[in-house]
């Protein structure tokens, strides 16, 4: 997309996410039943299940690194919690589509 635009979408990516308190009182906060995956998917279809759209927005970002420079990392998982997250998230919402999500 380009920068300033946006457009209706189902699933949304974990970051930065921005969700209104008008969303929060509708459809509750965050399930805590996931310990660190795929929340950000489970809050997105809670949100499109109860009537309301999200939006991707594109913008344009300057990222800066201040101090040592270091390699970048993806986030580890050495406790396995992915897996169990992604087990949580298609045991909910699996039915709806008649597949997994992820």
């Amino acid at each position: 997309l380009a920068p300033g635009t946006y457009q209706r979408c189902l699933l949304v990516n974990p970051g930065p996410l921005v969700f209104t308190r008008s969303t929060v009182a509708k459809i509750g906060k965050l399930d805590p039943s996931y310990q660190d995956w795929h929340w950000w998917l489970d809050y997105a279809l809670r949100a499109h299940q109860n009537g309301l759209a999200n939006i991707i927005l594109s913008i344009d970002a300057l990222h800066k690194k201040f101090g040592n420079c270091r390699a970048s990392v993806v986030a580890g998982d050495a406790e396995g919690w992915e897996p169990k997250d992604r087990a949580l998230l298609n045991q909910k919402w699996s039915g709806l589509f008649g597949r997994s999500i992820v």
